[in-house]
């Protein structure tokens, strides 16, 4: 596997670290500046813009997930968040069927997994389709310019060119999809070198382990997991995944090391919302469901924000006088639904039954009993509950301290009660969204930290094995006879799975591991590696079915010299940091390039 090597360089502090957390829901921006994170690194001044608000007076310090564009090729034009919804819905019906409407698109990644690259396609509201990359660049640029409209407003003189962006993903997101959003961030007009890409558990876990050594959490009980040699569970419940993570504390300076690789899964708010909405397309009827999407769009996204709204409201089955949960139907889906059945509201409501519950209609709202709403929130919990379990077996004798439940899903009233009732005999104290009293702003104030400690979590734990595509001499007893060739008089084996770590092995977020060396053809000037992961420890072939591609980069090796042993160029890789990096040297020169890993 090579050797391995570990440097420990000091960076330059940056002034001003502005952290974007792009949700499945919602979205927010945070600022940390250095001289403000040097006064207090326990806790920092961390300003979170506030001034997008929203909804109900919900959400106020994040925005919704939306991105109107109004000109395919002139991003200044560009609108997101609420404001996007707004235009889109106040014009939908006029002259503006160019435009291109997206919302809550963050998740479309996800589902493609590993098959992501430049041609990679979201849909917008209306079926039609945009390369990925342009969405999500898009998207990024019209917060970026916002923000950096509002700093250079306030008064801050700050260079931009040395403002560090970072960008949060979750944990569970393969390769391609970070590399996917480090791409969409330089587009945005950010440079490379700028750009970081953080962990969304990881920087709630920051956020946290700081709240509690500074003593400004607002826990009912003082929590124990902050010291030296802790070890503890971050569960993330977003509005599209729910990640988990176990970390342990190794210093008074909260550095944290992975003890797990993390896991997770599409269980967060959103799919509450999936499964609500299958339940009330069955109810009205699949046709004048999809009817009314294609003929009140605005309606339509007021129906989805009325849910989101009410959901919260939802307590767990344990609470008493339990209260039947109520939604007002728009007048759109109303006239189009007693339409259908040619009878009134009333009449319609009275003869149907949900998971063998009566519905009831009560002043323009659609009222289900509470045991459906249990049942549906008892789905989306279970799921994450059942991964808990497994995650902690996995985990052995390790005593767990605490578990942290973050993120907008876990602020429901049904969640964390739910959580405790299922988990109560493992012993573990559940603490919930109670950091600053925000926690679904945990990643954000986390990942602003993280932007200037970059190596809070110093080593993590390899969910796969990584290797490189090369060519060998044939093997009989181990390589596939599909891909041998000749060359010069010798048996070769192509497509070779050149392993460097393996899964769960542990490395350090600053560990270079050797990974090949490499003598150019005669007047080549590059050459393009191919990086492959595995979910097996020894796979042969980078065709298997364990295998999958997850990027590529490309070694410059221009050289003057005709002499091959002048043309070698040794290429290391990092694992241990939030993106697979690449070093090469020039043996000769030592002249040395670093990059990240690149979409195939």
């Amino acid at each position: 596997m090579g050797s391995q090597s570990t440097k420990t360089e000091q960076p330059t502090p940056t002034p001003l670290v502005i952290a974007i957390d792009v949700g499945s829901y919602a979205s927010g921006c945070a600022l940390l500046y250095y001289t403000d994170y040097e006064k207090n690194r326990l806790n920092p001044h961390i300003y979170v813009n506030k001034e997008w608000g929203g909804d109900h007076g919900m959400e106020s310090s994040k925005t919704q997930t939306a991105l109107l564009i109004k000109e395919k090729n002139n991003p200044t034009n560009d609108l997101f968040g609420q404001k996007a919804i707004k235009t889109y819905s106040d014009y939908h019906h006029a002259q503006h069927k160019r435009w291109r409407f997206f919302q809550r698109f963050k998740m479309q990644l996800l589902n493609q997994q590993r098959s992501i690259d430049f041609a990679t396609q979201l849909e917008d509201s209306d079926g039609r389709h945009l390369p990925a990359i342009i969405v999500f660049s898009r998207f990024i640029k019209s917060i970026k310019d916002y923000v950096l409209k509002r700093v250079t407003s306030s008064g801050s003189v700050v260079d931009v060119k040395r403002i560090k962006w970072v960008i949060t993903v979750p944990a569970i997101w393969p390769d391609r999809a970070k590399s996917l959003m480090r791409l969409a961030a330089q587009k945005s007009d950010i440079p490379g070198a700028n750009v970081v890409i953080a962990i969304e558990p990881e920087c709630a876990a920051i956020h946290a382990i700081r709240s509690v050594s500074a003593g400004t959490h607002h826990s009912k009980t003082t929590p124990s997991f902050a010291s030296p040699g802790s070890v503890f569970m971050i569960v993330d419940m977003g509005g599209g995944t729910v990640d988990i993570l176990l970390l342990e504390v190794i210093n008074e300076l909260h550095r944290m090391k992975q003890v797990q690789a993390p896991v997770g899964g599409p269980w967060g708010g959103n799919y509450v919302d999936d499964l609500f909405f299958e339940i009330l397309k069955k109810v009205v009827g699949e046709d004048v469901f999809s009817k009314f999407q294609a003929e009140n769009p605005t309606e339509f996204l007021d129906l989805q924000r009325e849910f989101e709204y009410e959901k919260r409201t939802v307590k767990h089955s344990t609470e008493p006088e339990p209260e039947p949960f109520s939604l007002k139907i728009p007048g759109g889906l109303l006239h189009l639904w007693t339409d259908s059945k040619k009878q009134r509201i009333t009449e319609i409501v009275r003869n149907i039954t949900v998971l063998g519950g009566n519905l009831d209609w009560n002043a323009s709202r659609l009222v289900f009993p509470p045991e459906i709403m249990w049942g549906i929130f008892k789905k989306a919990t279970d799921e994450t509950i059942k991964c808990i379990k497994k995650y902690i077996k996995q985990a052995g004798s390790i005593k767990i301290k605490a578990i942290l439940v973050v993120g907008g899903f876990s602020c429901s009233g049904y969640v964390i009660p739910a959580l405790e009732e299922k988990l109560s005999y493992l012993h573990i104290p559940i603490y919930a969204s109670e950091w600053d009293g925000d926690g679904d702003l945990a990643v954000l104030k986390g990942a602003a930290l993280f932007g200037h400690d970059e190596h809070s979590i110093v080593s993590r734990k390899l969910a796969y094995t990584y290797g490189l595509s090369c060519i060998k001499t044939f093997d009989i007893s181990t390589h596939s006879q599909q891909h041998t060739f000749e060359h010069e008089g010798k048996t070769l084996a192509n497509a070779v799975f050149q392993k460097i770590v393996t899964r769960g092995q542990i490395v350090k977020s600053n560990q270079w591991i050797d990974a090949n060396v490499y003598y150019p053809n005669d007047g080549a000037d590059k050459i393009t590696i191919y990086v492959h992961a595995s979910s097996e420890d020894n796979p042969i072939h980078v065709t298997e079915e364990s295998c999958w591609c997850v990027g590529m980069f490309e070694v410059d090796c221009s050289s003057s010299s005709q002499n091959i042993r002048e043309r070698e160029v040794r290429v290391s890789m990092q694992f241990g940091g939030t993106e697979i990096a690449v070093k090469a040297q020039h043996i000769a020169s030592g002249k040395c390039t670093e990059s990240k890993l690149l979409l195939p």
